[in-house]
């Protein structure tokens, strides 16, 4: 079964790229938009070398982070992330968290498959160690 675009698409479109890999199989797509502030990643995160895989992103928000802008939006909608993906994620999470300035709004968008408790539950994880606010977005799946 394939999941489909979030219930939210507006969110999803329209970006304008600094930044931006491409969707495989294994990595999701992700773009970070300088101009409005919106980091974006959405599919599965199972690369075979998580690192390499993240590597260039956290030197692309660091980058960002520099300018030093008013906000960042992070939209999340992975359907899966392996233990590589998720010591990653927590690395990005923490660089935001470091490289953030005082004045800075931070929000997570979380969208979660309403059927998906546990990935609803690492974002809360995520959300208990960092100190800017999440949202939980439900989308919805279809199932062919």
């Amino acid at each position: 079964m394939k999941k489909q675009a979030p219930i939210h698409p507006e969110e999803f479109s329209s970006v304008t790229k600094a930044m931006q890999k491409e969707e495989t199989g294994s990595s999701p797509i992700v773009t970070l938009d300088y101009d409005h502030g919106v980091l974006k990643l959405k599919g599965r995160s199972n690369p075979e070398n998580s690192l390499k895989f993240y590597r260039q992103i956290f030197e692309m928000v660091e980058s960002y982070l520099q300018q030093p802008p008013s906000k960042l939006t992070i939209l999340m909608q992975l359907d899966y992330f392996n233990s590589g993906s998720e010591k990653c994620l927590f690395d990005l999470f923490k660089i935001i968290k470091k490289n953030k300035s005082k004045d800075m709004d931070i929000v997570v968008k979380w969208y979660v498959d309403n059927d998906d408790s546990d990935m609803k539950e690492k974002g809360e994880d995520f959300q208990s160690l960092m100190e800017f606010p999440f949202e939980f977005l439900p989308y919805e799946v279809s199932k062919n």
